[in-house]
């Protein structure tokens, strides 16, 4: 079983929506996850953790909240490295550079994120907290696919989730959500 923590920040609820589905989704595959806001957090709690899902909404100029998710973030980011790491949050204008920005520090800094992160704009809709659930799913339930672009493809790589647990209720269902998409695969 996996331990997994979902750290998070959220001004309006919307991110919180997505932690919360976060969590849902590692439940029901069996996994031990905790939803935890980001002023709870912090660096001594990573020792015995699996994996961790941080959110955090784009903030001011495509930026993450400097009060309290930002310095937490800061000081647990050299920890994190040799951690299963996922990304998620909301924003409410511009296209969602804030995560681009925030997943390229991430790589700098040699933290392995584990999958594709999730964004959605504004309200997180049924597609964004469908995808806020599979981030939540044991990472070792999920097998990261690289393939290359097809006939029905863009010429950008996607990343496809196999997710057992899922095909049930989500076989072959495209989830849209801003500029990402993942498909269930069976």
């Amino acid at each position: 079983m996996s331990k997994i923590a979902v750290v998070y920040w959220s001004g309006t609820g919307n991110t919180e929506a997505m932690a919360r589905a976060v969590v849902e989704g590692a439940r029901a595959a069996g996994g031990e996850a905790e939803l935890l806001r980001a002023a709870a957090f912090d660096a001594s709690m990573l020792p015995g953790l699996d994996a961790l899902a941080f959110g955090c909404p784009a903030m001011g100029a495509e930026e993450l909240e400097d009060t309290e998710f930002e310095p937490m973030f800061s000081s647990c980011r050299d920890r994190l490295k040799g951690k299963r790491v996922a990304l998620f949050g909301s924003y409410g204008w511009g296209n969602g550079d804030w995560m681009k920005i925030w997943e390229e520090g991430c790589l700098e800094s040699g933290i392995d994120l584990a999958c594709d992160s999730v964004t959605c704009c504004e309200t997180p809709d049924a597609a964004a907290l469908a995808a806020c659930r599979a981030l939540g799913l044991p990472w070792s339930e999920i097998h990261m696919l690289r393939i290359k672009p097809g006939r029905h493809m863009p010429s950008w790589p996607r990343f496809f989730i196999s997710l057992p647990s899922l095909q049930k209720s989500s076989r072959n269902r495209e989830l849209n959500e801003g500029k990402r998409r993942w498909r269930i695969l069976s």
